[in-house]
């Protein structure tokens, strides 16, 4: 067989390669873009879940008697910076929390190394005696 045309054949498949992997690149980036832009994420997303998780759970601030959860109602004896903590376990945002009854302020939380940004994200919850309680959260 030539050598020259062993040379040429070999530069064929070497150009065809790249091509074909550039080719597979650009095809999978449009497909990660397309798919990216079929999920949106709601802003403050983390923000919402920490709030609703308080208000929701009877680990954390929720009113329960020995048969129901009452979602939405907050037991204001269970408000206490440890329980809070404890509630939220290992969340791997940093967040910072505050709760009020009218403007009295109940309870604040934060993260150590928590930089507070202004992207507050504000429930409310009702109390055992029907006072409305505001619940602000920012995660980062």
């Amino acid at each position: 067989m030539n050598k020259k045309g062993l040379v040429d054949r070999s530069w064929h498949w070497f150009i065809s390669m790249i091509i074909l992997t550039i080719t597979t690149f650009t095809i999978l980036t449009g497909i990660y873009q397309w798919e990216q832009s079929l999920v949106e994420t709601p802003d403050l997303l983390d923000e919402r879940l920490i709030a609703h998780r308080l208000v929701n759970t009877p680990e954390c601030l929720a009113v329960t008697d020995e048969e129901r959860i009452y979602s939405g109602r907050i037991d204001t004896q269970k408000v206490a910076t440890t329980r809070i903590a404890s509630c939220l376990g290992e969340v791997k945002t940093q967040y910072w929390i505050r709760i009020l009854d009218g403007e009295e302020e109940l309870e604040t939380i934060q993260t150590s190394r928590m930089e507070r940004t202004r992207n507050t994200f504000v429930s409310h919850g009702v109390s055992k005696d029907g006072s409305l309680l505001r619940i602000e959260v920012e995660a980062q």
